[in-house]
C-alpha cells in the first residue's frame, strides 16, 4: 500500500482554499529565493536607544564606557564567543578583552548567515567565522567612523584629524581625548557613508593569540548552560522515550507514580511520557513506575544487519547517480595491469555531547519563552509556533552556553517536548534527559557502505578509479526543519510540509545531496579517469549532521583505498600521494610538512606502524601522521602529527585547541568504527600549524589513514 501523501494526512493543509494555497506556495517560493541571496546583515540603526550607541545589531556602547557585543552564533566550546568579539574590536580600535559579550535573545533579520548556507540563524558548517568575517568587521568600522565624527564635532577640528586608537579618540594636535562612553550619545546621530576595512597587515589582534573571553566564566562556574537554567514556579520533567526508534505510547497506567513524592502529571508526547515532577530526580524515581504500552511504530523491524547486508550489495552490484566523472572509467580499467577493491563500513553514529538534550519552557496562554543550548534558535522559535499555535512575535528565545553540539541542536525535538509538557501542566517546565535516553534517541550520523575499484599500470600509475558511495540523505531529512525557517512566518505549517516533502524528493532523486558524498567526491587526486556514484537509501531512521557531516566517513573511506592502491603498486604511501597532488600545491605543502616534522623518511621503532593521510574540508588541507602499536586487538597511539592550512586564522591558539581536540575526538575506537572490543590509548601528540583561517572549525576528524581489508585478486 502506497505511504499517503502529505495532501491526504495533513489537517492544517486540508483546511486551506485553493486561493490560499496558491498565495501561501508562491510566498514559500519566494522565500526560498531570498533564503540563498547574500545577506547584507547589521546596517546601522542610527538611533540612541535606552540611553546608549546601538549603531547596529551587534554592538551597544553606553555613556559608562561599556562596549557590549551580541554573540548571534553558539558558543560551544569552538571559541565564536572570542573569534566574533575579535572582529568587531578590530575595526572598532578597541582591545577585545574590553568588551562584554552577551547572547543574541532575538532570532533572525540582521542574524541570519549568507550565503552559500541557507539564510537561517543556525551554527554550523564550519561557517560561523567566514559568515560573519566582513559584517562584523563592517559593522566595526561603521561604529568607529560614526564616534570619530561626533569627536570632531566635540574637538571642534576636522574629522582627518581625529583618530581612534585603544577606545579612545584622540586629537594629536592639542593632546585631547574622548572615551567612546562620552560621545556615544552624540554618535548615534551621525551618518557615515562606506567605510574601509583594514587592510591584513594592519591587523594588531585579528591572526594573533588572544584570551577567550569565555574563559573566566567556565573556570568559575558562572556560564549558565541549558541545564543550569532556573525560572521560579519552574518544574522538572523527565522523559521516557519509545524503545523502538519512531514508536508511540498506546497505552499510560501513572497510577504508583502518584504515590512518589512531587509526581505533578504524566503527559503524553509523539514519541514518548513525560512524568512532571517537583524535582528531576523525583520525576525519574516516577518514570520508573510507569506502566507504558507502545506501538511500535514503523522501524520495529529494522535492524543494523539488515541495512547493512543491502548496503554491501547495492555497494557492491548497484549503479548509482553520476556525481563526478573524468575521462572513461572502464577503458581505464581494461588498460590496467592490476585491479584492487574494497569495500568500507561506517556505522550510525550518535553525538553523544557531554550536556545531555534540555529545554526550559514556559507557555503562559498568549506567550512562551524558551532557554535552551540550540545551535538553531529560529528552528525553536518556528517549533515552539507550530506546537502552541502562538504567532513568532509572542515567543522568545534565549540562548545558553552549550555542552557540545555537533550537529545534535540542530534538531529541536527537545524545544518540542518542553513547549508540548508546559502547555499541559501550565507551568514553566524544564526537561533533560537521561544519558541513556539521549544515545537511544539521537538523530544519527548516517550509516554508509563505500565500494572503491581502481586499475593500476606498471608503473604504479592509476589508469582508473571509481568510488560507489551507498548512504542517506541529511539535507532530504532536513528540509522541513530549513523551509519552515526560512517561510514567512504566516506560511501556514501544512504548505511548509508540501514544500518540504516535494524538495526531499528532489534531494533524494533528481540533485543528490552533496554532503552525502563529499570527502569521496571533492578528492584532489589527479586520476585521469574516474567516476564517483551515490546511491540514496532512506531507512526512515532519524538523522541528522554529526561533526564534519560526510567527511567523517568519506575521507576516512577514501585514504584507506588510496593507501591500499600505494600498496598494491608497491610505492610508499607518502610518495604515492605526492604523485597524485601535483596540482594542488596546498594539499601537497600539508602532506609535504606533516611527512617532514613526522620524519618519514626515517622507519618507525620496530613494533610501530606508521600511516598517512590527506584531506580538503571545509576549506582547509589537512595531513595527518599517525604512528601506533598494535597488539592483538589493542593499539596504543605513540604519536599523531598534524598539518593545516586554513589561511587567516582570528585566532591561533583557537585553531590549535580544535585542532588537538579533534584529532583526541578521533582517536577515540568508537569514532572510527572499530571493533566495541578493540580500545586505544593515547600517550603523545605533535601538532604542526601552517597557516590558518577564518573558516578553520577542526574539521579532521577522520583523517587518521587505516589500511582496508585485504583485496581480491585481480
Amino acid at each position: 500500500m502506497a505511504e499517503p501523501s502529505i495532501l491526504e494526512t495533513d489537517p492544517a493543509f486540508e483546511q486551506l482554499s485553493r486561493r490560499d494555497f496558491l498565495k501561501s506556495t508562491a510566498a514559500l517560493g519566494a522565500g526560498l529565493a531570498l533564503g540563498i541571496s547574500v545577506q547584507t546583515a547589521g546596517a546601522p540603526r542610527n538611533a540612541a536607544q535606552e540611553g546608549q550607541f546601538n549603531p547596529n545589531a551587534w554592538l551597544s556602547i553606553t555613556p559608562d564606557n561599556r562596549i557590549v557585543f551580541v554573540l548571534d552564533r553558539v558558543e560551544m566550546g569552538q571559541g565564536t564567543m572570542t573569534s566574533h568579539p575579535t572582529l568587531i574590536a578590530e575595526e572598532l580600535e578597541v582591545d577585545p578583552a574590553h568588551i562584554e559579550v552577551a547572547f543574541a535573545q532575538g532570532v533572525g533579520g540582521a542574524y541570519v548567515n549568507g550565503a552559500p548556507n541557507p539564510a537561517v540563524q543556525v551554527t554550523g558548517g564550519s561557517a560561523s567565522v567566514k559568515n560573519s568575517w566582513e559584517p562584523l568587521r563592517r559593522a566595526g568600522a561603521t561604529a568607529r567612523e560614526m564616534l570619530r565624527s561626533a569627536a570632531a564635532k566635540k574637538f571642534g577640528v576636522p574629522l582627518v584629524e581625529v583618530s581612534a586608537a585603544h577606545g579612545q579618540l584622540l586629537h594629536a594636535k592639542s593632546g585631547r581625548s574622548l572615551s567612546y562612553g562620552q560621545v556615544c550619545i552624540a554618535a548615534a546621530q551621525e551618518q557615515v557613508g562606506e567605510v574601509a576595512l583594514k587592510k591584513p597587515k594592519d591587523f594588531k589582534y585579528i591572526g594573533k593569540p588572544q584570551k577567550r573571553l569565555d574563559l573566566h566564566q567556565k573556570v568559575m562556574a558562572t556560564a549558565q548552560y541549558g541545564i543550569d537554567v532556573q525560572v521560579p514556579g519552574m518544574v522538572h520533567a523527565f522523559v521516557v522515550h519509545s524503545p523502538t526508534l519512531r514508536g508511540s505510547p498506546k497505552a499510560i497506567d501513572d497510577a504508583a507514580c502518584k504515590a512518589q513524592a512531587g509526581f505533578i502529571a504524566s503527559v503524553a508526547l509523539p514519541y514518548g511520557v513525560a512524568v512532571v515532577a517537583g524535582h528531576w530526580y523525583q520525576a525519574k524515581a516516577a518514570a520508573a513506575l510507569l506502566k507504558l504500552e507502545w506501538e511500535a511504530g514503523p522501524l520495529a523491524s529494522t535492524s543494523s544487519a539488515t541495512i547493512s547486508r543491502r548496503y554491501h550489495d547495492l555497494a557492491r552490484n548497484g549503479t548509482g547517480k553520476s556525481i563526478r566523472s573524468d575521462g572513461n572509467v572502464e577503458d581505464g580499467f581494461k588498460a590496467a595491469s592490476k585491479l584492487i577493491e574494497a569495500s568500507y563500513e561506517a556505522p550510525y553514529l550518535a553525538h553523544a555531547t557531554m550536556e545531555p538534550q534540555n529545554c526550559t519552557a514556559f507557555f503562559n496562554w498568549d506567550e512562551c519563552e524558551i532557554w535552551a543550548p540550540t545551535q538553531f534558535p529560529q528552528l525553536a522559535r518556528e517549533t515552539a509556533a507550530r506546537v502552541s499555535g502562538l504567532e513568532h512575535a509572542r515567543i522568545r528565545v534565549n540562548q545558553t552556553f552549550m555542552g557540545g553540539g555537533f550537529g545534535r541542536r540542530i534538531p529541536q525535538d527537545y524545544v518540542e517536548e518542553a513547549v508540548r509538557i508546559s502547555m499541559a501542566v501550565k507551568k514553566p517546565v524544564k526537561v533533560l534527559w537521561s544519558r541513556e535516553e539521549d544515545m537511544r534517541n539521537d538523530f544519527y550520523r548516517p550509516a554508509a557502505v563505500n565500494y572503491y575499484k581502481a586499475g593500476l599500470g606498471k608503473n604504479g600509475e592509476v589508469t582508473g578509479f571509481l568510488a560507489r558511495v551507498v548512504s542517506e540523505s541529511i539535507v532530504a531529512a532536513s528540509t522541513l526543519d530549513f523551509i519552515s525557517t526560512m517561510s514567512p512566518t504566516w506560511v501556514p505549517h501544512g504548505v511548509k510540509r508540501a514544500g518540504a516533502a516535494m524538495a526531499a524528493k528532489t534531494y533524494r532523486s533528481i540533485a543528490p545531496d552533496g554532503t552525502a558524498t563529499e570527502g569521496t567526491a571533492s578528492f584532489a587526486y589527479a586520476f585521469p579517469n574516474h567516476r564517483v556514484e551515490y546511491i540514496n537509501q532512506d531507512n526512515g531512521i532519524p538523522i541528522g549532521f554529526w561533526r564534519s557531516v560526510g567527511h567523517s566517513f568519506n575521507v576516512f573511506m577514501t585514504e584507506s583505498f588510496v593507501d591500499e592502491m600505494a600498496h598494491a603498486a608497491g610505492i610508499d604511501p607518502f610518495q604515492f600521494r605526492r604523485r597524485l597532488l601535483k596540482g594542488s600545491p596546498r594539499l601537497l605543502g600539508v602532506l609535504e610538512l606533516a611527512a617532514a616534522r613526522a620524519n618519514w623518511s626515517t622507519p618507525p621503532a620496530p613494533g610501530v606502524f606508521r600511516g598517512i593521510a590527506v584531506a580538503r574540508s571545509f576549506e582547509t588541507d589537512v595531513a595527518h601522521v599517525v604512528e601506533v602499536s598494535v597488539h592483538g586487538t589493542d593499539y596504543t597511539i605513540k604519536r599523531i602529527v598534524s598539518a593545516v592550512d586554513c589561511g587567516l586564522a582570528v585566532n591561533p591558539d583557537i585553531v590549535r585547541s580544535q585542532v588537538e581536540s579533534a584529532v583526541i575526538f578521533a582517536s577515540a575506537p568508537h569514532a572510527m568504527g572499530r571493533s566495541p572490543s578493540t580500545t586505544a590509548r593515547c600517550s603523545r601528540a605533535t601538532f604542526t600549524t601552517t597557516r590558518c583561517c577564518a573558516s578553520m572549525n577542526a574539521r579532521l576528524s577522520r583523517c587518521i589513514s587505516s589500511r582496508a581489508q585485504p583485496a581480491p585478486p585481480a
